[in-house]
């Protein structure tokens, strides 16, 4: 396991009484943490029934221990008769809107409103999931262990117990911010049922379903039309130049502040940033997790133009971050390539899904990624605000338009 960043024991809570970190509801205990380190001294196998990567007890330290800027961290454990049945991780940000929305400065008329607007959206959020990742990394509850209204009573005693014990250590919680979750998802249902949270879409996630046939990524490239086959093949001819790599932890530690100019370019041009990666987090998640996480470059004389990183989650194969030199992106098709090359590794590794997160919604889709709508939930602390939210949230992050395309066969 990563290496923990602080260890504080956890206190056994008698029943009925609230105590340093616990709360018992009936027969349930809640229990709040600062730390994984904390659960996992009371109990090393805590988190050992979650089948999610992004759960896991070595990733989420690896996190805590790696944070991105202004981040910090909490967590809650659900408890039976002192028998674990759920977790929720947290992630507590200052968030604001001024900071993180990127205007376009040609939008005129509108802009001046917009950036009023942004100032006044800022506060101490707390984050049920995971800013870093798309998709439900969340919480979860044991199968077959709780009914639907113990569930939506857990969670909401656990995110209101969360903010009182936040408030406790200084930090004032405004907003509840819980994301994403797939439409229809058990998870999703369960969010909805919650009094006073408005419920949005903004941008799908892009996932690509791979197909049992392809054995190979030629039998990838035969199921696309002709149109899409030749316009991959164009790509790749116009890559040839390039020396392409998968770099070794002695490699990403040499190209490292390269690498992290190139994903400060990408997230510079972005309409919507809300983190800022720790600069030895490619160096760290390599070291920590070595062939669950892989970086590759595209370099042209040694020059690193290009990389992009994928995760190992069970079945799935995360698009994690990557960064491109801009001007360097259309005479080599380095995006696409990208793009290709991930259906590459998800084909001969075996997965059954690759997630492709947000944005570039038709170039993901002209490779074959779906876009499915995910929900996401927030409640402000201020009944006005909580009221206007869903009128202010389009104005300042409208959802882009976008054609879907069809490139098989």
């Amino acid at each position: 396991m990563y290496p923990c960043k602080q260890l504080i024991h956890g206190i056994q809570v008698k029943p009925s009484i609230k105590a340093h970190n616990g709360l018992t509801i009936n027969d349930f205990q809640i229990k709040y943490y600062n730390s994984i380190c904390e659960i996992m001294t009371e109990n090393s196998s805590a988190l050992s029934d979650s089948d999610d990567f992004f759960l896991n007890a070595n990733y989420l330290q690896f996190i805590e221990n790696n944070p991105p800027k202004d981040f910090t961290f909490c967590y809650l454990t659900f408890e039976q008769n002192h028998r674990m049945v759920g977790f929720m991780a947290c992630q507590i940000k200052y968030f604001s809107a001024a900071q993180s929305l990127n205007f376009e400065q040609n939008e005129n008329k509108s802009l001046p409103f917009k950036k009023w607007l942004a100032e006044k959206v800022a506060y101490n959020t707390l984050i049920v999931g995971n800013l870093m990742l798309t998709g439900d990394h969340s919480f979860f509850f044991k199968k077959d262990t709780l009914n639907f209204d113990e569930k939506k009573q857990l969670f909401t005693e656990g995110v209101n117990f969360a903010k009182q014990k936040l408030a406790d250590q200084g930090t004032k919680i405004n907003a509840v911010f819980i994301k994403d979750f797939e439409l229809g998802s058990d998870n999703h249902r369960l969010i909805q049922s919650l009094e006073d949270y408005n419920e949005f879409q903004v941008e799908p996630n892009f996932v690509f379903n791979l197909r049992k046939e392809w054995q190979n990524f030629d039998d990838y490239l035969d199921a696309l039309s002709s149109k899409y086959r030749v316009r991959a093949k164009r790509a790749f001819k116009k890559r040839q130049t390039l020396e392409f790599k998968e770099f070794n932890v002695e490699r990403i530690i040499a190209y490292k502040d390269r690498i992290y100019t190139l994903y400060e370019q990408v997230c510079s041009n972005s309409a919507v940033n809300l983190i800022q990666l720790n600069p030895n987090y490619f160096v760290n998640l390599k070291n920590e997790f070595e062939d669950d996480f892989k970086l590759f470059g595209y370099l042209k004389d040694n020059q690193l133009l290009g990389f992009f990183t994928t995760l190992r989650n069970g079945e799935e194969l995360e698009a994690h971050f990557l960064g491109y030199e801009m001007s360097q992106n259309a005479p080599y098709q380095i995006y696409l390539n990208m793009l290709f090359e991930i259906v590459k590794q998800g084909i001969d590794t075996r997965v059954k899904r690759i997630v492709f997160a947000r944005t570039a919604h038709e170039i993901k889709s002209s490779i074959g990624a779906e876009a499915i709508e995910m929900s996401l939930f927030f409640k402000h602390e201020n009944c006005l605000f909580n009221h206007v939210l869903p009128l202010t949230l389009p104005i300042l992050s409208p959802r882009e338009k976008w054609t879907p395309r069809q490139p098989f066969k």
